[in-house]
């Protein structure tokens, strides 16, 4: 998943810095207008390939954390996920209060812990201090599905149809219970991307389905996927604007590399570029943006472009060695160590 998933990050940073950042100032870059007239329109990708870098994304999660969910236990399990997602967000949240104008305006003890939390995406109004991480809250509910459906790990299938029918409930009725409720099912929505993840692993990696019942299995996520894009994100249904589009080809990128990814050795740039992708997506919007307020007016956009790609992949590095990495190393620790007393304390 390295690869794909240090590409994924780049295509988020190219939609954002490339073009949502120069949309901003009132102007169209002439590469980012090529793309879009060559590749974006005739695919039917939208979002200059920012949702579908979030498709990838989405993708190898479901994948991946299918996979460690079977080999750790649910205590492991949580807390490696607690250490992977909410440091680097806090850490995040403060570059955003300290570099960018609009999260320092809306700023408040209490919008800055609700923000670190995650939960700021489920409370009306939402105030949203990094605006890439309301992915995160979805792959936090992703990881609270998995604990609470460990007790059926050994029967995977029925386990992916009990989430597709909590996801459907859920969705079926987000109106039903006032505005935080649909702000859930809003996030909600975006599970069936994940786990149809979860069907490609058990499909190409466990080999625990056949073909025909991952197509079947496929097809009952699909109509959930349906629930959400009808019901909820109704926007991104028409064909010309579809997430549909850009999901079925972020599908097939992901089953070729997977197809071919146990014969490439993935090199050392790249796991670096693929363990710094999270970093990566996180920060390249509170740096990159606030880089280009600074110099984009003395030295022109694109040299100013040309200078922040690597100022901001710099930054990441940096975080990536100096924080994130000894980060996990200590969740990794504290996971085995509560893992080893989690039958003593249930014996008691």
């Amino acid at each position: 998943g390295g690869r794909p998933r240090a590409l994924a990050a780049w295509l988020v940073v190219w939609g954002h810095l490339f073009s949502v950042y120069p949309a901003l100032q009132g102007v169209e870059l002439p590469a980012v207008a090529w793309v879009q007239h060559q590749v974006n329109t005739p695919l039917g990708i939208t979002q200059d390939f920012g949702w579908f870098g979030v498709c990838l994304f989405f993708l190898i999660s479901g994948y991946v954390i299918t996979h460690v969910a079977r080999r750790e236990s649910p205590v492991e399990f949580a807390v490696k996920r607690v250490f992977r997602i909410f440091p680097m967000l806090a850490l995040t949240v403060l570059f955003a209060v300290l570099l960018e104008p609009g999260p320092r305006l809306a700023a408040t003890p209490a919008t800055v812990l609700t923000n670190v939390l995650l939960v700021n995406y489920w409370i009306h109004p939402q105030v949203v201090l990094v605006g890439v991480a309301w992915t995160l809250a979805v792959e936090v509910l992703f990881y609270a599905l998995m604990l609470a459906s460990h007790p059926l790990a050994r029967w995977p299938v029925l386990r992916l149809l009990a989430l597709d029918a909590v996801v459907a409930l859920v969705l079926v009725n987000a109106r039903e219970f006032g505005a935080d409720f649909f702000l859930f099912a809003a996030s909600a929505a975006y599970l069936p991307y994940l786990l149809c993840g979860q069907v490609l692993y058990l499909l190409l990696h466990a080999k625990a389905i056949r073909p025909a019942l991952a197509a079947a299995l496929g097809a009952v996520t699909y109509a959930v996927m349906l629930i959400g894009l009808q019901d909820i994100h109704t926007d991104h249904l028409p064909l010309d604007r579809s997430y549909l589009v850009s999901f079925a080809w972020a599908t097939v990128l992901f089953v070729l590399a997977a197809a071919v990814g146990d014969r490439l050795r993935a090199g050392r740039v790249t796991r670096l570029l693929a363990e710094s992708s999270y970093g990566l997506y996180l920060l390249h919007g509170s740096v990159g943006f606030a880089l280009l307020d600074a110099i984009s007016p003395r030295i022109g956009l694109v040299p100013a472009l040309l200078l922040a790609v690597p100022v901001v992949l710099a930054v990441v590095l940096a975080v990536h060695v100096g924080f994130e990495k000894p980060v996990l190393k200590l969740g990794r620790r504290v996971a085995r160590r509560l893992a080893r007393a989690a039958p003593t304390v249930g014996s008691r």
